[in-house]
């Protein structure tokens, strides 16, 4: 299986997914996390380790997948509910929305980004793709609409429904920055060769990660 040594690479390698999410984790000396999305918790169970004085809350509608992430041993804490409400749980010092705006209609996750300011005290962490990853069913309105009823009562089926590009991200004040290396359709790791190209090029990398720190008293450096 390459999950594990996929998942430990994209933590140490330079311009990698999860080793852009580290070095702003690095910044702080700890705090409250909520994982918004946390799925199986594995991802997150990687890019935790060897990083301290964190207390985890792992958020997502899928009650099987928090099954498997209580077992990562990582939570001190799970909620289940719809993303788009994580924000009437509560303040904590970092939230976490790796890989799940793009499976949200664009106008529910600005809803959701915008929400989130008023609950994140240090920064707030998004990644996902500035491409979608399969092919539309008819217009994005269309497409959208049918997903929506197709995956009704089940918002953790829902594919890819969104792009977000950096200019998106930009326009609610965050930080852009391009993870794993060029997008090339097809052959996905050669891209890597251009991984400090895409760096500074985000909306030609596989990932976005955008960055929004809150500053104020809680910033930290």
């Amino acid at each position: 299986m390459l999950k594990e040594p996929l998942a430990n690479l994209s933590v140490r390698l330079p311009y990698a997914r999860l080793n852009l999410v580290r070095r702003e984790l690095s910044r702080y000396s700890g705090g409250t996390i909520l994982d918004l999305g946390c799925g199986d918790g594995y991802s997150t169970s990687i890019l935790m380790r060897g990083l301290s004085g964190f207390q985890l809350t792992g958020l997502d509608a899928g009650e099987s997948a928090l099954q498997v992430a209580y077992a990562c041993g990582i939570y001190g804490e799970f909620i289940r509910c719809d993303v788009r409400d994580a924000a009437k749980w509560g303040a904590y010092d970092i939230i976490l929305a790796c890989e799940i705006i793009e499976h949200l209609p664009k106008q529910d996750g600005v809803d959701l980004l915008e929400s989130l300011e008023k609950t994140a005290r240090k920064c707030i962490i998004v990644t996902s793709p500035p491409h979608l990853n399969r092919k539309r069913e008819g217009t994005e309105e269309e497409d959208v609409a049918f997903k929506l009823c197709l995956h009704k009562g089940k918002p953790w089926e829902m594919p890819h429904v969104s792009v977000w590009k950096s200019e998106d991200y930009r326009k609610l004040g965050y930080q852009v920055y391009g993870a794993n290396g060029a997008y090339i359709r097809g052959i996905p790791y050669v891209g890597m060769i251009l991984a400090k190209w895409a760096y500074s090029h985000p909306d030609y990398a596989n990932s976005i990660v955008a960055i929004k720190r809150m500053g104020g008293k809680y910033a930290e450096n």
